[in-house]
């Protein structure tokens, strides 16, 4: 490993304890969720997000194998979905013309997928973005190949998802992307070379 910060250490050694809840209702309350998986574990840290997204910090490793087995259970009402983020791609840019279903697919065809979430508004609409959680690395790695990469008519960014990705550092090769992505892109360097 390349010498890095100790701040930097600490961060990426909580997501190892880290789940991502998805699927909760709006108004979720910190102490709700932490009622909820405490039997899971001793809960360090709640952070709720827009969208009915959570991510559950446990004191240990138990805490979150236990957290994970909660994937698909009842709360409140909602069907939630755990995940423990280990092969999943942060994707941003996405295209409000797209819906979710399409969305999923497409990323689909890459790997299978063990969680696909997109943040939504209060109005129930997407926000351009998603988290997609691979089941195997070759999956996650074929979504990092496509950063920066025509997506529908716009740039897409695909990221590692959580802290870790710092230790991880990815080859990209060559990808064919099916022809319909690039559909209406406009590169800005042609742009400047007719002017």
């Amino acid at each position: 490993l390349k010498p890095i910060h100790l701040v930097c250490v600490k961060a990426v050694m909580s997501t190892w304890c880290r789940v991502c809840v998805a699927g909760l209702p709006f108004t979720v309350e910190a102490s709700e969720i932490i009622g909820y998986f405490s039997s899971c574990g001793k809960v360090a840290d709640v952070n709720p997000r827009a969208g009915g997204v959570a991510f559950v910090t446990f004191k240990e490793r138990d805490g979150l194998e236990a957290a994970l087995l909660r994937n698909g259970d009842d709360f409140g009402g909602f069907t939630i979905r755990v995940s423990d983020r280990q092969f999943e791609v942060f994707v941003g840019g996405l295209p409000y013309s797209r819906s979710e279903d399409e969305i999923k697919v497409d990323f689909s065809a890459l790997g299978q997928i063990n969680l696909f979430t997109m943040p939504l508004d209060m109005q129930g609409h997407h926000r351009g973005m998603a988290f997609v959680n691979y089941l195997a690395e070759e999956g996650m790695r074929k979504a990092l190949e496509l950063n920066d990469q025509a997506y529908h008519g716009v740039q897409i960014r695909v990221q590692r998802a959580g802290a870790n990705r710092i230790f991880h550092e990815y080859e990209t090769s060559e990808i064919v992307l099916p022809q319909s992505w690039d559909e209406g892109v406009v590169d800005p360097q042609e742009d400047v070379k007719t002017s």
